[in-house]
């Protein structure tokens, strides 16, 4: 099972093997100190020298515990993020950045086939924010291992699933060899990625992708599925992808694994797991044990999770907005069930989502989620870090501190003696199986203890015990803690996780009831930081021959035996230093760093290059709010990071580095233990705007002397899909996915002559979930109707409407999106706009149709899914420079009257060089509280669809800005479509606002985009 194109020897990868521990070929930083921050280091070049970057080929193999390169096991920690989510490419590195200082050294990465073909034999478009080649090329760059998911259908609650809209005209099954149309498109696909994503394999040496996913959560495994996966890995392979290929089951099933995965021409097994499930304001479900299941289906190869619960979605209509989703799947959770992973024999681990961003335009499925996708991810959609990306670093590093981990085996539980508490805690115990990374050489032992029930927030207390023993000695603790006063403490939904019979550097640790958080060699000490819950004890076991020196920080105490040579520190978890120097060799210090987890935010192991790019130094931070890239020159640091505001910072330096460059500016020289302590420097203040706003009312397509002349007729009278129609009352397909108007909304118009007075209409329409539509009959104004596929019945004014006369019914349709279909039933391919009408007519209704005809987009860089058909959007009013001269000045966003009213507002920003700054527009209606404002919006800035808000459905009122949509430093153009269902709808204000600003980010660039003299002339 090895996976290898022109293998060549590579050097040790003990540490290139993991996130924090690796560095680059090539210094990037400006030689000459630069303001807040050197952002030449921070944005250009590689930050680290791994196997993905090295230039050269690798191989890439498997054991039955971790995947392999070159033979050095490779524990894999990964996050998804979703680059159509985050427009901005420039922030692309921004995310990575974190990621990796966090203890990733992996990102998962979709691909959107939608998002580059707007039309069906269309070109391909890798540009922009679509640029596939610069994407993979960054992660390489900060040292992230790729595990690429093509698809054709990825999910991911986006558009069809990621296949492009067009699809949905199709009537065959799209996940299957039934259509040789669509199985060659899907082919297409596949190969153009392939293009791009061939030239940045970890096995040729080009880049950093180590696995390929083939398709996406197949729910079945029958003949057809089993047919198309071998069509897909058969191109996938013709292509000239050489690492290895997977699928993932959709939930630990055994899915394509065993002779199934063969004949796919599959590699190994992977799966998803959401053990909580996704209702963020209900209860989550139980955590379990999964890996006796699991190795039921793949004895052989390592236990991987290739989408693991980093939060949930959010429905339109939640009590809760996605940012919620954080208190859902919090903290505790990231622990416990991380905890509960690696006792599984998890080696492969992939949290979806790491950074959720947004479903910007008409990007996203309404079938599960509105315009924000926060996820209630580490990183928050405005890119913040949060307590949860916390408790994921300390993971993270713990994987790092204490490698053996992953080669290792269950072995008998761990005997718990409960003292207080009324709920049952459970243990667990793995043995390594390789010898030489233990004291006794038995292996490494890996302990978790947590509440049965993973609900429980109760908290309970007990002991432990431990026997050791090994062809080098043994040792037996028949109680831990060792002071009989004292117990260990599993506080409600946490989990307690720790390492016996382990080596730190050249020390001996029988064992510590604390979570290794970092184990290196700092200068000349070894470095060992330990972490726990705040006001917990704790206590870690050493051996010396000799009683050592032992120095400590108030609080902590130790106790030496010489009859076993056990020394024993034992502390209540705070902020302490102990420093231990062996009496036989005074060279010899271990230093323990005690640390409460709820201060782990600001502390960072970073490695970056020396000037030789031979050694890989490590430094370790605190009080940097994010850490990015370091690299050594000439005996000087220069590490670059991000201050929310100005605080204290310590660093300590490897050995041979005496002074320190934050940020380009020089900050000190190492005192005698390498520590260099300074106050960094915080943002300066941002001035947020006021909006003025200006307004003009339109639809005029409700008039009845409206020219509809251009517009398409709509009179086919079959459809290749049978669910668009044609409808048994009008006998036509009116489905507007049928004509091609995909996105956003979408307008009718119907005239025929009335065979009664006063008459009764019908509609049954499809716009998906918080979808709606208006209509006005001879141009009066009739009402708003829920677009949910429910007939709905329509009353116009008596008098209106009379038997022989001309008519003309306008209807004004929302569609807020096309539909996921993970379970490959068709749901993709449903109907959407009008489906029938009863009209009460005299002979035929002749309709036309108007919108956004994805395949006729000029704007290329915003993409198809930037707009519908509104009039505005057709004339451009969204655009930057368009000539709002004449329009009236607007106090609020209040419609006058029923339809669509467009308010637009100009602002300057003027973010100073060297921060990043994430802004917000806030929607403030006093009467959504109780979804009482009938109105929504599509919002735009500087021509960039950003987003819906809808006042009667909610949840969302708060909008992140992503960066690249913004001028950071001029003018700024906003506009918004108001859709009032009656007069006086629609918000008071919208306002902008700030939601982090911080020093030392990415370069924040405007993403290059046509306005309207390009677009509009």
């Amino acid at each position: 099972m090895k996976f290898r194109h022109l293998i060549a020897a590579c050097g040790a990868l003990a540490l290139a093997a993991t996130g924090i521990g690796a560095a680059n070929a090539a210094p990037a930083a400006s030689a000459s100190p630069a303001p807040i921050p050197a952002v030449s280091a921070v944005n250009a070049g590689k930050h680290l020298s791994f196997p993905g970057n090295d230039g050269r080929p690798h191989e890439v193999s498997w054991d039955k515990y971790t995947f392999k390169v070159d033979g050095e096991p490779l524990h894999i920690y990964s996050g998804e993020i979703h680059y159509w989510r985050l427009p901005s490419p420039n922030q692309w590195r921004d995310i990575m950045q974190k990621m990796r200082a966090g203890g990733f050294n992996a990102i998962s990465l979709y691909f959107f086939w939608g998002y580059h073909q707007d039309r069906e034999g269309g070109p391909y478009d890798f540009t922009g924010v679509k640029d596939l080649d610069k994407l993979m090329t960054m992660a390489a760059e900060e040292g992230l291992y790729v595990i690429a998911r093509p698809g054709p259908y990825i999910n991911a609650e986006i558009s069809m699933g990621g296949l492009p809209a067009w699809l949905t005209n199709s009537g065959a099954n799209l996940r299957s060899t039934e259509d040789p149309k669509v199985l060659a498109q899907s082919l297409d696909w596949i190969h153009n990625v392939n293009e791009i994503l061939k030239r940045h394999q970890v096995t040729d040496g080009g880049g950093s992708m180590l696995m390929y996913q083939s398709e996406n959560e197949m729910f079945f495994q029958a003949d057809t599925q089993v047919k198309f996966q071998q069509a897909l890995t058969t191109q996938i392979r013709q292509d000239g992808i050489t690492v290895p290929l997977f699928h993932n089951d959709w939930a630990p099933n055994g899915q394509f694994s065993g002779e199934k995965m063969r004949a796919a021409g599959l590699d190994f097994y992977a799966y998803d797991y959401y053990p909580i499930r996704f209702d963020c304001g209900g209860m989550r479900f139980e955590l379990g044990d999964h890996e006796a299941k699991v190795r039921g289906f793949a004895p052989d190869s390592p236990i991987f999770v290739a989408e693991g619960q980093g939060g949930a979605f959010s429905p339109w209509g939640a009590k809760f907005q996605a940012s919620d989703c954080i208190r859902f799947a919090d903290d505790n959770f990231i622990r416990q069930w991380g905890a509960t992973n690696i006792v599984n024999g998890v080696t492969a681990f992939n949290y979806y989502m790491i950074f959720g961003g947004t479903n910007w335009g008409w990007t996203g499925s309404p079938h599960s989620g509105f315009t924000s996708y926060d996820y209630g991810a580490g990183i928050t959609e405005d890119r913040a870090l949060t307590g949860k990306f916390s408790a994921q670093k300390e993971l993270g590093y713990f994987q790092v501190a204490a490698p053996a981990f992953a080669r290792s085996e269950p072995i008998q539980k761990p005997q718990v003696d409960l003292k207080f508490g009324s709920a049952i805690v459970k243990g667990y115990q793995r043995l390594g199986v390789d010898p030489e990374a233990s004291v006794t050489g038995g292996g490494m032992r890996t302990l978790v203890f947590r509440h049965v029930s993973s609900n429980q927030t109760a908290t309970s207390r007990f002991s432990t015990s431990l026997q050791l023993s090994g062809p080098n000695g043994e040792a037996s603790f028949a109680r831990i803690p060792a002071d009989p006063n004292r117990y260990l403490t599993v506080n409600g939904r946490d989990a307690l996780m720790f390492t016996a019979d382990q080596l730190l550097g050249d020390f001996d640790m029988y064992y510590t009831t604390s979570e290794l958080f970092a184990n290196e060699q700092l200068a000349s000490s070894r470095f060992v930081a330990l972490t726990g819950t705040a006001g917990d004890y704790g206590e870690t076991m050493l051996r010396f021959d000799a009683e050592p020196l032992v120095q400590a920080d108030q609080g902590v105490d130790w106790k030496y035996d010489p009859a076993t040579g056990q020394l024993l520190i034992s502390y209540v978890y705070g902020d302490q230093t102990v420093k231990i120097t062996d009496a036989t060799d005074p060279s010899r210090v271990l230093e323990l760093r005690i640390l409460s987890r709820s201060e782990l935010g600001n502390k960072w192991l970073l490695a970056g290059p020396d000037s030789s790019n031979a050694t890989q130094p490590k430094l370790w931070v605190e009080g940097a709010d994010v850490v990015r890239t370091v690299e050594y020159r000439d005996g000087v640091a220069y590490l670059n990071g991000s201050m929310n505001a100005s605080h204290p910072v310590t660093v300590r330096l490897p050995e041979g580095v005496g002074s320190l460059v934050f940020n380009g500016e020089p900050v000190g020289s190492a005192n005698e233990s390498g520590a260099v302590s300074f106050t960094a420097r915080g943002p300066l203040p941002v001035a947020v705007p006021a909006l003025q706003w200006r307004s003009l009312s339109e639809n005029p397509e409700s008039a009845v002397d409206f020219d509809d002349s251009n517009w398409t007729l709509a009179n086919a009278k079959t459809a290749e899909n049978p669910k668009q129609g044609p409808g048994l009352v009008q006998g036509v397909v009116l489905d507007a996915n049928y004509y091609g108007y995909h996105e956003g909304d979408v307008w009718y118009r119907a005239h025929f002559k009335s065979n009664v007075n006063n008459p009764l209409y019908s509609f049954v329409a499809f716009g998906a979930e918080a979808s709606n539509f208006l209509v006005w009959v001879n141009g009066t104004y009739v009402g708003a109707y829920d677009a949910n596929g429910i007939l709905q019945i329509v009353r116009p004014p008596w008098g209106l409407v009379k038997k022989g006369e001309d008519v003309t019914v306008a209807v004004l349709l929302r569609n807020n999106g096309q539909r996921v279909d993970w379970q490959n039933f068709g749901e993709s391919q449903h109907a959407m706009g009008i489906h029938d009408a009863t009209l009460l007519s005299r002979g035929e209704v002749t309709w036309k149709i108007m919108g956004a005809k994805s395949a006729d987009t000029a704007d290329k860089a915003r993409t198809t899914y930037n707009n519908g058909g509104l009039y505005g959007e057709r004339e451009g009013w969204y655009l930057p420079g368009f000539d709002d001269s004449s329009w009236a000045p607007a106090r609020t966003l209040r419609a006058s009257e029923p339809g669509v009213t467009w308010f637009r507002s100009d602002f300057d920003l003027n973010v100073p060089a060297g921060q990043d700054v994430a802004f917000r527009l806030n929607v403030n209606s006093s009467r959504f509280g109780n979804l009482t404002d009938h109105s929504r919006t599509v919002m735009f800035i500087n021509g960039w669809n950003m987003g819906t808000w809808v006042g009667d459905v909610g949840p969302q009122k708060s909008f992140t800005i992503p960066a690249g949509f913004l001028n950071p430093n001029g003018r700024n153009e906003i506009a918004i479509a108001l859709t009032a269902e009656e007069a006086g709808a629609g918000p008071e204000s919208v306002t902008l606002s700030t939601v982090m600003n911080q020093t030392g980010g990415v370069t924040w660039e405007q993403n290059a985009a046509p306005g309207y003299a390009e677009l509009k002339r």
